[in-house]
């Protein structure tokens, strides 16, 4: 959505040995119906649209997962 503005930060964990981990898992989920893409705001001559717009993202992430491909990747323009 920020067409590569913003990047997401690696998933790094530190291990103790004096204390037990807890993760927690959340997840959201956009509706099927809606369809994501880079806010338009976000692209312009300079900065052109990097990803395709998607709808039902968690099918298309879905497929993807089975193909063995990262769904961001497979967005990209």
């Amino acid at each position: 959505m920020t067409n590569g503005v913003m990047k997401s930060p690696l998933h790094r964990v530190t291990t103790n040995v004096d204390k037990m981990r807890v993760s927690i898992a959340v997840l959201t989920e956009p509706d099927p119906e809606q369809e994501i893409g880079p806010v338009d705001s976000l692209v312009d001559e300079d900065r052109p649209k990097l990803y395709k717009t998607v709808k039902n993202y968690s099918y298309f992430n879905y497929v993807c997962f089975q193909k063995g491909v990262v769904a961001i990747d497979a967005m990209k323009m």
